[in-house]
This record gives C-alpha cells, structure tokens and sequence, in this order.
C-alpha cells in the first residue's frame, strides 16, 4: 500500500502539502467535481484544480479518478481521506473547512 504522508524527496526540498490543498482536495471529493468544490471553497475551478494537481505531481500519485461526470477519489486517496478525517476530528483539534 502507498503510504499518502510518507516523505518524498520533492516534499522535503520544500514542497510539502499545504492545508489548502488538502482542503481542496476533500472539498472535490465530498462534491465529486471540481466545479462543485470550487464553488465551496470560494474559489475559481482553475485554481482549484491547480491546487489539487500540484500534490498529485510531487507525491506521484493520482488523488482522483476523473471522468466525465466528475471526479473520485482513487483508493490511496480515500484511506488519507479517512486518516485526515480520524486526526481532524480527534481530541483538542478544530479545523473548520468551510
């Protein structure tokens, strides 16, 4: 299984996920578009989509499925999806998305 948070050597030169691409990319996964995500977090599609793609470069792996009728989150994505949501919604920490 690949690990979502391991370190890579792009990630350590500096290019670490940021919490708005995390939230970008949950935001298009709770939606299932782009479209619909951006409108969620206030922000254009185009730039919403770079945000995601950039993750995707550096860590080289897919966060989502993409089709026609919108986006899924590929099986790597949703177990950091499920591993966000746990720490997110642990003890003492409060993240509000949107």
């Amino acid at each position: 299984m690949h690990n979502f948070f391991r370190s890579t050597p792009s990630t350590q030169a500096g290019k670490a996920i940021e919490l708005r691409h995390l939230r970008s990319a949950v935001a298009a996964a709770d939606c299932g578009s782009f479209r619909g995500a951006a409108e969620l977090v206030r922000s254009q599609q185009s730039s919403l989509s770079r945000r995601i793609a950039e993750p995707e470069y550096h860590l080289s792996i897919a966060l989502f499925e993409r089709h026609s009728g919108g986006v899924r989150p590929t099986r790597v994505f949703r177990h950091g999806i499920r591993a966000l949501t746990h720490m997110w919604n642990g003890p003492g920490c409060k993240i509000f998305f949107w």
